[in-house]
């Protein structure tokens, strides 16, 4: 695949259709510079929107504030900007400090169009969602239960069900049915 078209599918990746046929304006440095910047302002918003701890926000913001500053209109990028890139993926992965470990490993999460199955015409749609939600508090009930019996201690069973350690606790609270 040509730089160009490199370009544009990465662009793509954040743009959508926006960046549609834009293959032909890598070669264009100020169009190039253009794109990149509004990705970092872009990337800006996406790390201000990320539940994560305070600290690797931070860094992350640092990063891209690195990233920025490198971005200019030469043809080539720098080692630097190279580098800074690398960076930025490290802390996405979850490295924090310099020690090699992940701290602040990404999870992930369903929407709540995912969470929930699309609702049945006919029958009392209330009581339809209302089951839904008992069950699969019932199953994470048990999940809990069953990693706190293999020995997880309640970060790593938030950290595996995406749950605040309040909520793993309060599942603790709270009887198996």
């Amino acid at each position: 695949m040509d730089i160009g078209m490199t370009f544009e599918l990465t662009l793509r990746l954040l743009f959508g259709e926006k960046a549609t046929h834009i293959a032909n304006q890598e070669g264009d440095p100020k169009a190039r510079q253009q794109w990149l910047t509004s990705a970092v302002k872009r990337m800006y918003s996406h790390v201000n929107q990320l539940d994560t701890h305070p600290q690797h926000q931070k860094m992350l913001l640092s990063e891209l504030d690195h990233i920025n500053q490198r971005l200019d209109i030469k043809p080539k990028p720098s080692w630097e900007l190279v580098y800074s890139l690398f960076r930025l993926c490290f802390r996405l992965l979850g490295s924090v400090d310099l020690k090699g470990r992940r701290d602040c490993p990404p999870t992930y999460r369903q929407s709540d169009d995912q969470n929930h199955p699309p609702i049945k015409p006919g029958g009392d749609q209330a009581q339809l969602r209302f089951d839904d939600k008992r069950d699969a508090a019932s199953i994470r009930q048990k999940l809990v239960q069953d990693l706190q019996d293999s020995g997880f201690d309640d970060d790593k069973i938030g950290q595996v069900l995406n749950l605040t350690n309040a909520e793993v606790k309060k599942f603790h609270l709270q009887k198996p049915n």
